[in-house]
């Protein structure tokens, strides 16, 4: 298992979460990268197998479409980041969120 946090602080206080209610650590990884926001279901990356391959679909948002999410331009490239840190296939499919 793999969990993501934005910062060793906050790796720190999961890992002693995890101690606490007596989950053994020994298969989970963690991965520090940056976010905005803990929606990851908003920005991916979704994960799908293909060729007995993990890849990921990044369904890109575009903020100037929607000005509450301007604020969240990490979250929107942190597909990016994790397909480069895990040298992952990725594929870009367009914006995710319905038009309003």
């Amino acid at each position: 298992m793999n969990i993501i946090v934005n910062n060793n602080f906050f790796k720190n206080r999961v890992i002693s979460k995890l101690k606490e209610n007596q989950i053994p650590l020994k298969n989970i990884t963690f991965s520090i990268i940056p976010t905005n926001s803990i929606w990851i279901r908003d920005y991916g990356p979704f994960f799908i197998e293909r060729n007995n391959n993990l890849e990921t679909v990044d369904f890109h948002c575009y903020p100037h479409h929607y000005p509450y999410l301007f604020h969240r331009i990490i979250d929107d490239f942190f597909p990016m980041f994790y397909v480069i840190k895990y040298c992952i296939n990725n594929y870009y499919i367009g914006n995710f969120f319905p038009n309003i």
